[in-house]
């Protein structure tokens, strides 16, 4: 059973969501959740926009008490219809004009129904980046893919702060490394708080015990012809 701290209650177009991704995303953010039903886990659910990027904008994902919505709130959603899009299935059109409320929040010792567990691969098919492993799937491969996210829980994982080639003097790349089913995962992190923060602390690795983590494919880059699997969550 899931433990709350609820505030408020819910009207028939509401729905109620533990926000475990707010990334960056077209300009905007990239929020996702786990709807919360009866007491536990129920399906994914990423709020999208009716503008083309599909992306959150600073207003949209601001609550009623005037604070944005960040990892482990409790967030009551006024959705529209569902709008999957290729792989990302999880796709649900916000209604416009709607308020977000942050009713409670969410311990993360709480999410452990709601985990992948670490038998297979997160998803087939995948490639590699100059940068990272596994981290890369070709629009040719996209079509295998039946979701676009995933809540897992290594027992380790390494932050890794990197000056990338492909980037000028002091832009520094910011990626997570773990093992999953026996497959190494080195992956773009675009969680911007955990961003921010390990930016600041400057190029080396951080290691992290049992970090839960949001990995989400992101959208498709025409000119690669790929879309890539980012670390858009990180709870430690």
């Amino acid at each position: 059973m899931v433990e709350l701290i609820l505030l408020g209650y819910l009207n028939m177009t509401v729905r109620r969501i533990v926000c475990l991704a707010n990334s960056y995303k077209n300009g905007g953010r990239c929020i996702a959740g786990i709807e919360l039903v009866n007491n536990g886990f129920g399906p994914w659910i990423r709020p999208v926009s009716n503008r083309q990027a599909r992306a959150i904008s600073t207003s949209e994902q601001t609550c009623t008490n005037g604070s944005s919505s960040g990892l482990l709130d409790v967030l009551d959603i006024d959705f529209g219809t569902p709008l999957p899009e290729a792989y990302q299935s999880e796709n649900v059109l916000i209604t416009p004009g709607t308020s977000w409320v942050k009713s409670g929040s969410l311990q993360a010792a709480a999410l452990g129904p709601a985990l992948h567990h670490g038998h297979s691969p997160l998803w087939p098919h995948t490639e590699n980046t100059y940068n990272g492993h596994n981290d890369k799937i070709s629009t040719a491969n996209l079509p295998h893919v039946g979701s676009s996210l995933s809540l897992v829980r290594p027992s380790v994982a390494t932050v890794r702060v990197i000056q990338s080639p492909f980037k000028e003097a002091g832009k520094l790349d910011v990626r997570v490394q773990f093992s999953w089913a026996g497959e190494l995962n080195d992956l773009k992190l675009t969680d911007p708080q955990k961003l921010d923060l390990y930016q600041a602390a400057g190029v080396g690795n951080y290691n992290l015990n049992n970090p839960t983590m949001c990995v989400s494919i992101g959208e498709i880059f025409p000119p690669q012809n790929a879309a890539y699997k980012l670390v858009a969550g990180l709870i430690v």
